[in-house]
């Protein structure tokens, strides 16, 4: 019977699970019987019985053909061993996990006997027995004047000349490693009394050739296969097989400095120096992460097979860093130019976070050995971690819990700027990266939320309102557009009865930054500069960037030595008065210019008495206290429904509670008046308001202008990091 035919069954191809295929033979069944004799689909009928049964089949049966299929597809396969098997076909192999790396400080014995050797069989630990090993064996020849010999060290337990087993004289022999799981890289294998090179695959192998292949499973375990004869030498009968390797590895390897302080032993049975005393991890060990998840494979497979065999442009060289187990995310730059020659510089976040250690920097370098650009120059340096401060305040509906809905709001944030979702030189919007991230509508129980800072620290980004011990605010903040990007540095100091302020007062730094391309001892040259002729000459040049503003002793600074008078520059380069700046500073590293402004602000702040029945120079005050004649302030209050804020000069102050502008203005009772501060080119304004504590000498805020008002716009070295503690969370309102 033809389908569609008269009683033929007609199911629906998309009917594959229990529900629908059941739904569809019932449909059948009423078709082929009269309705007087079957009427009782219940689950107790034997009739309905066996259409369940097969329904159960049916489903059974598509649901394991249906899997069949995807898990033959990379991209929708469910199970780890099947991606390594099928991966093993593209020569692609998941990455085990990283081992971290350190430096050890071993500390001698004056007295010991001299040159000895500190074997890389050597094993450091922690006190809970994680082991690390030196890198090479370090040859001491005699006792160091300080005392102590540094190590390279990475983390992984060695399992020496370990026998897997005797061949048998069969292809493709097969044997299991002992011990897992391995540390890629870390495996050398010999079979008698030849060594055996370790091949992707063994196509391009011939029928002598020494050579073997690997797999690890989903489990860690790894097994080593030989040739037979036609892609590889099957070795002779009874040879033992001896295998070398580490393992370990882990995001729990990353360590603090001090904490591997203890000598395990050694991997190959040979006796401890007796010339070392103690041996301790003078910096952090970094790098070490987790074994490669299923997921990151599935992405990154595809990626494998576009990567040329030969990097050229930058992202070629971050793309194939990235490969490399103990890079965390990495950003290549192009260098300074030097000797004729453009470098590549890598900045690299190491698993774990911290600075890059010698061990990785190396594996770095050789790892990128084979497919840089002839000639081209690799230097791998530490990312510049930027610290974010981001402090919310959010209004709790009232019948919501105030505590669950904080602690969902910092959840929130904290996985939107963690290290796995954020880059380098990210530009970051409070609006889209602040608002839009904790709208009422994301986070169950919130009103509304408000954003008291969103910021980083100094040099790197912008910084508007920040204050490093007390709690003012820069606000009013105005820019002549097209201004070049400056930063002023904006430090309270004590005010001065002398000159009739009894108010804390204000110095002002400002402060361009930049990049040295050149340094010839008292000239400096900076390529990305646009100077004007002449503009710097008076202004001082610090080799670092620090908040101790003002380092020449004659403008009353306290900053160190290193701080240079500027007596000539054009475009792109500077004359300096004094020689020496070599020993401070070299190419690609940043400095700051820095001048004193001339004006002097106050924290001045009043407000208004008295309505004008129309606008008028003079306007009546609480008091006059604190101001003078030619003093910018800024009014803002209500006249009517209207906001007034203006700025206005005042032209005299009669008596203690009358202020005389020279624009007429008119406001309402209450109306505030701050004092307003100019920059001496006038490019930039702003006020500077107390907190709700008193400003003390030696707070200090900044403002800038980088760039919208809205954005922080980070440098391609810069890594954002934002800790728990620059995370303050506040809730208002809700139910305790």
């Amino acid at each position: 019977m033809t389908a569609g035919a008269q009683g033929s069954p007609v199911f629906d191809a998309t009917s594959l699970d229990f529900t629908s295929i059941q739904a569809d033979l019932i449909t059948y069944a009423q078709q082929q019987f009269p309705a007087e004799q079957w009427t009782d689909f219940n689950s107790s009928n034997f009739g309905t019985f066996l259409i369940e049964l097969l329904a159960t089949a049916s489903d059974l049966l598509a649901y394991n053909a249906n899997a069949q299929v995807l898990e033959s597809i990379i991209t929708t396969l469910t199970r780890e061993k099947n991606f390594r098997i099928i991966s093993k076909s593209f020569d692609y192999a998941m990455k085990s996990a990283s081992p971290s790396s350190s430096v050890e400080r071993v500390t001698l014995d004056p007295a010991g006997s001299y040159p000895f050797t500190i074997s890389s069989h050597l094993q450091f630990s922690t006190t809970d027995g994680t082991i690390f090993q030196p890198v090479i064996s370090v040859a001491v020849a005699s006792y160091p004047g300080v005392g102590y010999v540094d190590v390279d060290v990475i983390q992984g337990q060695e399992y020496y000349l370990e026998v897997e087993g005797q061949t048998s004289g069969v292809g493709n022999e097969q044997f299991t490693l002992k011990s897992s799981p391995l540390l890629d890289g870390t495996l050398s294998v010999s079979v008698g009394a030849d060594s055996y090179s370790l091949v992707s695959n063994f196509i391009a192998a011939g029928p002598t050739d020494k050579v073997y292949t690997i797999f690890t499973d989903e489990n860690g375990v790894t097994t080593l296969t030989l040739g037979d004869n036609v892609n590889g030498v099957i070795p002779a009968i009874g040879q033992n097989v001896v295998a070398t390797y580490k393992v370990g590895g882990g995001s729990n390897t990353n360590l603090p400095a001090g904490s591997i302080s203890d000598i395990h032993g050694t991997s190959d049975g040979s006796a401890i120096p007796p010339q070392i005393i103690s041996v301790s991890n003078t910096v952090s060990a970094t790098g070490g992460g987790p074994k490669q998840t299923l997921a990151n494979a599935q992405q990154n497979l595809p990626l494998s097979l576009k990567e040329n065999d030969r990097a050229v442009t930058l992202q070629d060289y971050s793309t194939a860093a990235a490969f490399i187990p103990g890079v965390f995310k990495v950003r290549a730059v192009a260098g300074i130019p030097y000797g004729g020659a453009t470098p590549v510089v890598l900045f690299v976040v190491p698993n774990g976070g911290g600075s890059v250690t010698d061990v990785l920097r190396n594996t770095v370098i050789l790892g990128l050995a084979n497919i840089k650009m002839a000639a081209k120059r690799i230097l791998v340096d530490d990312p510049v971690y930027v610290n974010l401060h981001i402090e919310e305040v959010v209004y709790v509906s009232p019948s919501s819990p105030a505590l669950a809905v904080g602690a969902a709001h910092q959840a929130v944030l904290t996985n939107w700027f963690s290290a796995n979702s954020v880059d380098f030189g990210k530009t970051f919007s409070l609006q889209n990266d602040g608002y839009e991230v904790v709208k009422p509508s994301n986070i169950a129980g919130t009103d509304r939320v408000f954003f008291r800072k969103f910021t980083v620290l100094p040099y790197f980004a912008r910084h508007v309102g920040i204050s490093t011990t007390g709690n003012g605010t820069v606000q009013d903040i105005q820019v002549t557009p097209d201004v070049k990007r400056r930063e002023w540095l904006i430090r309270i100091v004590q005010s001065n009865p002398i000159i009739g302020v009894f108010c804390y007062q204000y110095e002002v730094w400002q402060r361009r930054l930049g990049t040295a391309s050149l340094v010839v001892d008292n000239f400096l040259e900076d390529e990305a500069a646009n100077y004007e002729n002449g503009e710097l000459v008076g202004e001082f040049l610090r080799p670092y960037p620090s908040t101790n503003i003002g380092g020449s002793p004659t403008e009353g600074g306290s900053g160190p030595a290193s701080t240079f008078y500027i007596t000539a520059n054009t475009q792109t380069t500077m004359s300096l008065a004094s020689p020496g700046l070599l020993t401070f500073l070299g190419p690609g590293d940043d400095y700051v210019v820095e001048k004193k402004e001339g004006t002097i602000g106050k924290l001045a702040i009043t407000t208004t008495n008295a309505a004008m029945a129309s606008p008028s120079s003079t306007i009546s005050v609480v008091s006059s206290l604190n101001f003078l004649a030619n003093d910018y302030v800024r009014i803002t209050g209500t006249q009517g429904v209207n906001l007034v804020d203006e700025i206005v000069k005042i032209s005299l102050v009669p008596d203690g509670v009358s202020l005389l502008l020279t624009t007429p203005v008119q406001v309402d009772p209450g109306a505030v008046v701050t004092y307003y501060w100019y920059s001496d080119d006038g490019t930039v304004g702003f006020t500077v308001v107390d907190g709700t504590l008193p400003f003390t000498a030696g707070d200090e805020m900044y403002v800038d202008t980088y760039g919208a008002a809205e954005d922080i716009a980070l440098r391609p070295e810069n890594f954002p990091v934002l800790s728990p503690t620059d995370l303050i969370v506040t809730t208002v309102g809700g139910v305790k």
